[in-house]
């Protein structure tokens, strides 16, 4: 009788361990995370949740660009520098993280509120990249340097605030606003273009 029971226990628990298995949902998580492949979805996980359930953001990693794609095909960017809450990841999505790429930004650094990179567009002007990273001060052609993988692009002198907007960036270049009484030496420059040959190289 024990043992009739003790079967009866036992088979109740695999049966329950297959439909458990059976009907877990999981979801794929690609491309530049730590252990890519499939995580399980749990109730409430939200996109940052997933990746953070593949080992995180591989190094080479663009945060900025990372995709959700829907069973039917749709896709949403999502940009996961940013604050707040991230979308809920429903069964069926897929989750691309994208290798960075230098070509597809420009950076803005040094004497700014919000220094970093910022996605590029085609006409992309020196005095929108300067507006969305809100420097401190006013700028002027002493200030500002634009800096690339062929080195220094010269600033007219005399240029005005207005004028920035009339200047178009090139993809990877940053533009670096210098502190007051501060300039940029040779050696800041050769850093800072190996940094980008650099990068360029290991997004190729």
């Amino acid at each position: 009788m024990e043992n009739a029971m003790l079967r009866k226990l036992f088979t109740m628990s695999i049966v329950a361990a297959i439909a458990a298995s059976a009907t877990a949902v999981s979801v794929d998580v690609r491309g530049a995370v730590i252990e890519p492949g499939s995580v399980e979805l749990k109730q409430g996980m939200r996109l940052r949740q997933a990746i953070e359930a593949a080992g995180g953001f591989a190094d080479n990693a663009d945060p900025m660009a990372v995709h959700i794609i829907e069973a039917d095909g749709d896709r949403e960017v999502v940009d996961l520098t940013k604050v707040g809450p991230t979308p809920l990841v429903k069964p069926g999505d897929r989750i691309e993280v994208p290798v960075y790429d230098a070509s597809k930004y420009v950076t803005v650094a040094g004497a700014v509120a919000k220094p970093g990179a910022l996605p590029y567009r085609e006409g992309m002007t020196v005095g929108e990249a300067l507006g969305a990273a809100q420097p401190f001060d006013e700028i002027s052609a002493g200030k500002v340097k634009i800096l690339g993988s062929d080195g220094v692009r010269t600033v007219p002198s005399g240029i005005s605030e207005a004028d920035f907007f009339a200047m178009t960036l090139a993809p990877g270049e940053v533009v670096k606003v210098n502190y007051p009484g501060q300039t940029i030496s040779n050696r800041e420059i050769l850093i800072i273009v190996g940094v980008l040959l650099l990068v360029l190289i290991l997004s190729n």
